[in-house]
């Protein structure tokens, strides 16, 4: 039996322990501890149904501070709803993969309060950053 409480208080202690923020949000989502190996969102979509099965890959290497985003469309509406939020992962870098969309209805699609970097990769990427409210539109190449 007590076997059984101390098993039982230290599943519940470790279940306890929050999850790691990295200073970041792709679409809407805060990268932690518990996601960082596959970022999803309701916002997020395969931006090419014939790429990568249909599927779309967001992913971040906390030892490097590398995020990789492989195909992925990301619309978010609302006014401060962005694509993408550094807000304090300083030395960030997004490598883009494939092609790419970044979209916010209602504000800049990309806000960045750390020093980041966007990396395009392989000879066939793109990414298209889209605010229509704002007016502005970006095609990182």
């Amino acid at each position: 039996m007590k076997f059984l409480l101390a098993a039982l208080l230290v599943f519940v202690g470790a279940a306890a322990q929050a999850a790691t923020y990295y200073g970041f949000k792709i679409g809407g989502v805060s990268v932690t501890s518990d996601n960082f190996n596959n970022v999803r969102s309701d916002h997020m979509s395969a931006l090419n149904q014939n790429v990568n099965g249909g599927d779309y890959l967001v992913t971040y290497n906390p030892d490097t501070k590398i995020v990789v985003l492989y195909n992925v469309n990301i619309e978010r509406t609302g006014n401060g709803n962005r694509a993408i939020l550094n807000e304090s992962c300083e030395g960030l870098k997004v490598v883009v993969k494939g092609s790419n969309h970044l979209e916010a209805r209602d504000a800049s699609p990309v806000r960045l309060e750390a020093s980041t970097t966007f990396i395009g990769e392989e000879a066939r990427r793109s990414m298209d950053i889209n605010s229509p409210r704002l007016k502005a539109a970006a095609r990182v190449v």
